[in-house]
């Protein structure tokens, strides 16, 4: 059968089931809440200046929230775990930005892809690796190897033997002729 999630034992692993799986909300949480720490870094270290005045500590403060909010407890929380870990960037949480802070655009995408690469990385540290270690240790158990994923059937299949072969079984009486461009049945 399929393999089981390494967290929970009970659900097949789907990368679905990994931004859901009941066992793993207290990492995914960790995850989240250090992003945010990381972006409070970054507005504290990397923001100009001039551009303090937008991003007061009340106001990340309050961001983060709307962060966590949609990553922990909204009904979207799942699809919004597996957006951000894919990389990909939501309008919804870019417009956030954009009117939360005031800002430009441009300066949204920054701010939302900075969170997104830090969950990512989160992610692939707290979550990804320990379930491939898991998946390592369960293979060698079962005594499989890389070799067993490296090896291929020694005689390949082509498209035309398989083709031949399903018309020259057809059920019927009927006698079947196989031309280069077309098949005729007669």
């Amino acid at each position: 059968g399929d393999l089981k999630c390494t967290a929970c034992l009970i659900e097949d692993e789907t990368f679905d089931h990994l931004m859901m799986c009941p066992n793993l909300s207290t990492k995914w949480s960790k995850c989240i809440y250090e992003a945010t720490d990381e972006l409070n870094t970054f507005f504290q270290y990397f923001i100009s200046p001039d551009q303090k005045q937008k991003f007061t500590q009340t106001k990340v403060s309050a961001f983060n929230a709307i962060l966590i909010s949609a990553l922990l407890t909204s009904q979207n929380a799942i699809n919004n775990h597996t957006e951000f870990v894919k990389g990909l960037l939501s309008t919804f949480f870019v417009t956030k930005a954009i009117f939360h802070f005031k800002t430009s655009k441009q300066i949204a995408v920054t701010i939302i892809a900075r969170f997104i690469q830090a969950l990512q990385r989160l992610f692939y540290t707290n979550i990804w690796t320990p379930r491939c270690e898991s998946v390592k240790k369960i293979e060698k158990d079962l005594g499989i190897s890389k070799l067993f994923f490296k090896s291929r059937p020694k005689k390949r299949t082509t498209y035309k033997a398989v083709l031949t072969e399903t018309i020259n079984n057809h059920t019927d009486r009927k006698s079947t002729r196989l031309n280069s461009s077309h098949i005729t049945i007669s």
